[in-house]
């Protein structure tokens, strides 16, 4: 009997089993499966939209706030021509306000779009605004003159606005009342007498933007070359090497002030005329040998240009090498090291542009050895021969002192048979033949 309960109870529990199963698949069948997760509510549409234009640099500073939406997580910004749908910049943002730098070349009117989103997006809300006009108008002039009569025309004109709504005011700056300029690319002025004048043209656009162009000069009346007189120094110059100076010592006009009257230089070596700027000298080197007498071209306000000559100047060459020599000491101590371990010596450009440089090789045998000496490092270095000691050397390059005198330090200088080798030179580049001198070297 106890054996047969468990096996009634294990059959009523497969059948209960049975049934649940058939009736989770009959749930399947019916469309009652798990739920699926609701996406999340659509966002509201963004309120307070509001933009603000400004022109800080050349490009327009573009800022827009808004309310934050129900329910949006990003805001999708958009800004485009709304005059012809052309985007013009945009991006995706987790805040409240948005900025961006744009230009707005050619544009009238732009329309900001936001639209909010979460997974989906919401309604877009839009505001459109006219970019200000902020430029003042521009315009390019020519001036000419015939007699006492003054004409100005008109070479250009842009506004950002119609054009048709610029107005224009020429001031003769002659102290008359400044003149409404209504048509035409001309307009003329009889002045009251010779002089220099400088007129102006004041343009405004329909929103009041407003700029003066500075004209160039009207000169009725001017038909003289300014006039000067010029110095040149030195008037003796070595070719590639010196620095001659040209120097304004006067300067006139009759109209024009002196500042205001402009200058080239021709070096008279072939070279393109110079500008000269606003300094009393202007500075050259000449590269050949020769006479040259530099030219100095002015031309004042009016147009009216002359050259006057300043002093010539003779250039020469140098191709003379200078002189070196070696100082022995004391022949009391002229065996002993102590007295080489410093070389002295004179070096002298009699005539030409001056001693450079002095450099100072040395060798030195010791025993059957001979080693180099080596500057970079201030070492002597072993080498095979004497040769190859004299190829592998390093010199000591020293400047002489004004009066020629030159000194060269030898390192660690040992007793034996010490060889050095000097040659100079000049500005010029030109390099001597080297010297060399012998010194048996046998106490310390």
């Amino acid at each position: 009997m106890g054996t047969h309960k468990p096996r009634r109870f294990t059959a009523v529990t497969a059948a209960i089993a049975a049934i649940a199963m058939t009736g989770a698949t009959l749930a399947v069948g019916l469309g009652f499966g798990p739920a699926e997760a609701k996406p999340p509510p659509k966002p509201g549409p963004v309120t307070g939209l509001q933009m603000t234009l400004t022109k800080p640099a050349d490009n327009f500073l573009v800022e827009a706030t808004w309310n934050a939406a129900t329910n949006a997580t990003t805001y999708d910004v958009a800004l485009s021509d709304a005059t012809t749908g052309a985007p013009l910049a945009g991006n995706s943002v987790a805040i409240t306000s948005w900025s961006t730098l744009v230009n707005l070349t050619g544009v009238t009117t732009v329309r900001l779009t936001v639209t909010p989103k979460n997974q989906r997006p919401g309604t877009p809300t839009s505001i459109t605004q006219d970019v200000p006009d902020i430029n003042a108008p521009f315009g390019t002039y020519t001036v000419s003159w015939v007699d006492l009569t003054g004409t100005i025309t008109q070479t250009s004109l842009n506004d950002d606005g119609p054009i048709g709504e610029v107005t224009r005011t020429v001031d003769w700056g002659d102290a008359t009342t400044p003149e409404a300029w209504t048509t035409g690319d001309t307009i003329d002025h009889l002045y009251a007498a010779e002089g220099l004048y400088r007129p102006t043209v004041t343009l405004e656009d329909g929103v009041g933007n407003t700029r003066v162009v500075v004209l160039d000069p009207i000169v009725p009346g001017d038909v003289t070359a300014p006039t000067g007189t010029f110095t040149t120094a030195p008037s003796t110059a070595w070719q590639q090497l010196t620095i001659v100076n040209v120097i304004q010592t006067a300067l006139s006009d009759d109209f024009s002030a002196a500042a205001d009257v402009d200058r080239w230089i021709s070096w008279g070596d072939g070279g393109e005329p110079q500008a000269w700027a606003q300094t009393i000298s202007l500075a050259h080197v000449y590269a050949t040998a020769g006479t040259y007498t530099p030219q100095v071209i002015l031309k004042d306000e009016a147009g009216n240009t002359g050259a006057v000559d300043a002093q010539p100047v003779t250039v020469k060459a140098d191709i003379v090498a200078p002189v070196v020599r070696i100082t022995l000491p004391n022949r009391a101590v002229r065996a002993d090291v102590s007295a080489w371990r410093q070389v002295h010596g004179k070096a002298t450009d009699t005539n030409g542009t001056g001693v450079d440089t002095v450099s100072v090789r040395a060798i030195e045998k010791r025993g059957t050895a001979w080693y180099f000496y080596k500057s970079t490092t201030k070492t002597w270095v072993k080498a095979g021969t004497r040769g190859r000691a004299w190829q592998r050397s390093k010199p000591v390059v020293v400047h002489p002192a004004a009066t020629g005198a030159w000194a060269a330090r030898l390192a660690g200088l040992k007793k034996g048979t010490l060889l050095v080798r000097a040659s100079a030179t000049d500005l010029a580049g030109n390099t001597c033949r080297a010297i060399t001198q012998k010194a048996v070297l046998t106490a310390w």
